[in-house]
């Protein structure tokens, strides 16, 4: 940056004030912004996203702890109501997963993971007209053609034997799968649009070059 030339002595103290002053303020911004930004960062780590990491990666025991810290905060959270809900019933703790999911639903009766794994509970529980509710409310929101079809299939075997314990896993286990499989497909779709777009914001980028100051 090119330095300014005053003729006048008090233009140039004047300049030479505000200067201080610039350089003055931005020295004091500094900190204060990386102090703003260490706070904001820090305060990342809820109790809920600790949950949902723990979840993820198969820690239920934690992941649901961490929930309950989250709904200690808020009791009517969804999020945290579904999220100990799927890692009560990955305990195996069948009721207290329906406990939590019948919250969820209350509130959000067409969210459907809520609907699926409040079915499967009730299933792995023996509650047969419970599971047939549920897993029927589930395939009314339109999952993909695969994960509808299985559904049909286990509401038809729901409506004609009794199923054994046996059964009754591998059908669980083989809707979760779908479950699980259609949640990576709509991930990955969305990381392919997610990379088009930066593809095509690198290749649309435009240049605007200043105009030579005339001062």
């Amino acid at each position: 940056m090119r330095a300014i030339a005053w003729r006048s002595s008090s233009s140039s103290r004047t300049a030479v004030s505000i200067t201080t002053a610039a350089r003055w303020g931005s020295a004091t911004r500094k900190p204060l912004i990386a102090l703003l930004v260490a706070s904001l960062l820090g305060g990342c780590a809820t109790p809920y996203r600790e949950g949902a990491a723990a979840n993820r990666q198969g820690r239920y025991d934690e992941a649901a702890s961490r929930f309950e810290a989250a709904l200690g905060d808020d009791p009517q959270r969804l999020d945290a109501l579904i999220g100990l809900g799927l890692s009560r019933y990955k305990l195996g703790a069948y009721d207290a997963a329906i406990e939590a999911l019948e919250r969820a639903v209350a509130q959000a009766p067409r969210h459907a993971a809520a609907r699926l794994f409040l079915g499967l509970a009730s299933l792995q529980r023996g509650e047969d007209g419970r599971a047939d509710e549920h897993l029927a409310a589930f395939r009314d929101l339109r999952p993909d053609l695969r994960t509808a079809a299985l559904v049909d299939r286990v509401l038809k075997l729901l409506r004609v034997d009794p199923l054994t314990t046996e059964l009754r896993g591998f059908i669980a286990a083989s809707l979760e799968t779908a479950l699980e499989w259609q949640r990576e497909i709509r991930e990955t779709r969305q990381a392919l649009q997610d990379e088009e777009l930066q593809r095509l914001s690198r290749e649309r980028t435009i240049f605007v070059v200043p105009r030579s100051c005339r001062c």
